[in-house]
């Protein structure tokens, strides 16, 4: 089931939306506990730069395993954790790698989208995000979206994962789709044996900050 949050509601069907402006698009293919010192730069088939970290374009994205941990917190304190994150995730300056890192490694990555559907801001990139990644997903049918969320600066998405060696070039297929300027960063993983691609996506920005 696919949830897309639109005014702190949940609305499951297809909404269309045309989005257009033409720019670089970046995109971290892999997040290692260190962010590297150095980016290579390729070329996308729309002549729109993209960067993998560390990867070279075409070699296998590395997958992590998320463990379930146990619950110690608050809610209250969770909140304010991902509150928290996702303030730094939404800078103006890009997708920080090292918060980036923490995100797309929770245990519950659900809880941050569903944190950041709380926010309305985001309806419009929600919308035009929503509608890319079911296209890419007519094409690339072996993985399906299953939660995203936007605020005004940053979406964040999970999707089902039928075939690994689908990831690629459904990844390649989203870095192809943009023409506005974005940063991108998706980390294949696997919860419970369950195996889920995770993306960030900031849309006012098509910088990765090294350090925060």
């Amino acid at each position: 089931m696919l949830k897309v949050f639109l005014n702190g509601k949940l609305v499951m069907k297809k909404i269309t939306i045309v989005a257009c402006l033409a720019v670089a698009i970046f995109l971290a293919f892999f997040i290692p506990e260190q962010a590297p010192n150095d980016v290579s730069v390729h070329e996308s088939k729309n002549n729109a730069s993209t960067i993998s970290v560390p990867l070279k374009l075409g070699q296998k994205q590395a997958e992590i395993t998320v463990e379930p941990t146990l619950k110690r917190s608050t809610e209250t304190d969770d909140n304010k954790v991902l509150d928290n994150l996702i303030l730094t995730l939404s800078a103006p300056q890009g997708l920080a790698l090292d918060a980036a890192n923490r995100a797309l490694r929770q245990a519950d990555f659900n809880a941050l989208i569903d944190r950041l559907a709380n926010d309305n801001s985001g309806l419009e990139q929600t919308l035009a995000l929503t509608e890319t990644l079911l296209d890419i997903q007519t094409i690339h049918n072996e993985l399906a979206l299953t939660n995203i969320a936007c605020n005004r600066q940053l979406c964040a998405a999970t999707l089902a994962v039928r075939n690994t060696e689908s990831i690629m070039p459904f990844t390649r297929e989203l870095v192809d789709s943009f023409s506005q300027p974005v940063s991108v960063i998706s980390q294949p993983v696997v919860v419970n044996g369950v195996h889920k691609l995770r993306l960030l996506l900031n849309f006012r920005s098509a910088s990765l900050v090294v350090n925060e």
